[in-house]
């Protein structure tokens, strides 16, 4: 579900937010917040790992063990209703998966993510309880945390089928053993109940080397012992594993996002800023162009595009195989981007094919105009367009490659362009670049509650 920021519709100038922006907290003080609810409204919660560094947080999501008597809609009600007490707005939440905005530096929007379970699993295969996990749990500052042994009956088991038992992870493996070595023990024994004793010697002694030689060995044994433990949890986990498989195929968690615009409007720098800011809920992000040149594709270094009106344009049957490229390469092509956004990937574009609509001047095309849009007719089109547009004055002033007269035409034509096209919006790019950030942020995730909600993504 998606919490929707009823100030931007669709081919709305967005203008910066008002006063509600100035209730936004740091990102640590979020965090903390937001467990500091959890307290108050006597909801149970533990982190089992990766508390060290927190209230800070370095742009991943948070894992955090809840009560299973908590449903994700209490969650979302509850994080909806105290946003001003957070001090972040809820924005996107899917099941147990929360997302908050909140600021950080340079009033720069922050996503922060907390991942909720009710067990603590590894992929398909249960490892810990959560009830377990609530009930040893202990105090560490500010935070609920698991026991000693808890953590490390956690955390070996998913260092190995993660293959990511090294020195390093040892070392914290043993200090968590002696801090309660009989339950630690006991815990071995129940996982590896033939490696149990060399497993506990290495982890008393500190040294690991006669364990990781044997990793592998490890990593099937367990992975084995846990399915048998709990045959129907897996069962179930694995068939939910391959409807989810099967849903991101028909309705790809990734967005495809298209950002226009003159020179100077600021897309690059938007899109840079984008990537930062949506990490937390993508697996990753890409940035992608126009089809590549010839030049490009043999790996060559690309002419300067420091003058790009000053070439003239190419003849007529050179333009016409050029677009025959871009034809095949936008429609035939977009299986690559499609297959990113099956992957949930955040496809951004700086360069695409709707530019040469407004500026073919730009990419030497000498044809005729008609062919163009009849090429975009045919084309995939993209999940989303943002088109930042302002004043040509102030975009030719930013950068000067083009006269003000040209940059005028191009805002012209691109704002014509844009307006009845279907998942368009423009942006004003002369308001503070912070709220330009965070107004696209904002329509990237209401374009992906849009796909959720009507089966489009």
């Amino acid at each position: 579900m998606l919490v929707r920021d009823s100030s931007v519709s669709q081919n709305e100038v967005t203008k910066p937010a008002g006063s509600g922006q100035a209730t936004m907290k740091a990102p640590a003080d979020a965090v903390t917040a937001v467990f500091a609810l959890l307290d108050r409204e006597n909801i149970a919660w533990c982190i089992v790992h990766g508390y060290d560094g927190l209230p800070e947080t370095r742009g991943t999501d948070i894992d955090c063990i809840i009560d299973r008597k908590v449903p994700p809609a209490r969650l979302m009600s509850l994080f909806a209703r105290h946003e001003g007490e957070i001090g972040a707005r809820l924005v996107l939440a899917r099941g147990y998966f929360v997302t908050l905005a909140c600021t950080g530096h340079d009033n720069m929007p922050v996503l922060l993510t907390f991942d909720f379970s009710t067990d603590y699993c590894f992929g398909n295969l249960l490892i810990c309880t959560g009830a377990r996990i609530l009930e040893t749990r202990r105090r560490h500052r500010n935070f609920w945390i698991a026991s000693a042994e808890t953590e490390f009956v956690c955390a070996l088991p998913r260092l190995v089928m993660k293959r990511k038992l090294d020195a390093g992870a040892a070392q914290r493996l043993t200090s968590l053993y002696r801090e309660a070595p009989g339950p630690s023990r006991s815990a071995l024994a129940a996982l590896w109940p033939q490696r149990a004793a060399e497993l506990a010697d290495a982890a008393a002694s500190g040294d690991w080397h006669s364990v990781l030689a044997k990793a592998e060995a490890l990593r099937r044994d367990v992975k084995s012992l846990l399915i048998r433990r709990n045959p129907v949890h897996f069962a179930k986990e694995t068939l939910r594993t391959q409807a989810r498989r099967l849903g991101r195929l028909i309705r790809p968690p990734g967005i495809n996002v298209v950002l226009l615009g003159p020179d100077g409007a600021g897309k690059s720098s938007t899109i840079d800023a984008l990537e930062k800011a949506m990490a937390p809920i993508f697996a990753k992000t890409e940035v992608r162009g126009f089809a590549p040149s010839l030049r490009q594709l043999l790996k060559k270094p690309s002419a300067s595009t420091s003058t790009p009106h000053a070439l003239r344009p190419r003849s007529l049957p050179t333009s016409l195989v050029r677009a025959g490229y871009w034809t095949l390469y936008g429609t035939l092509g977009y299986a690559s981007v499609y297959w990113a956004k099956v992957r949930s990937t955040l496809v951004l574009n700086d360069r695409h094919y709707v530019d040469i609509l407004v500026d073919p001047v730009r990419y030497r095309y000498g044809g005729p105009r008609w062919l163009l849009k009849a090429v975009w007719a045919i084309m995939p089109k993209p999940d989303l367009i943002i088109l930042l547009n302002g004043p040509p004055e102030i975009l030719q002033a930013r950068k000067r490659e083009l006269t003000v007269e040209e940059t005028a035409r191009q805002c012209r034509d691109y704002l014509e362009l844009v307006k009845p096209m279907r998942n368009s919006h423009i942006l004003d790019a002369t308001q503070p670049f912070a709220q330009v950030v965070r107004t696209a942020a904002a329509l990237v995730l209401q374009r992906m509650g849009q796909a959720g909600e009507n089966g489009e993504r």
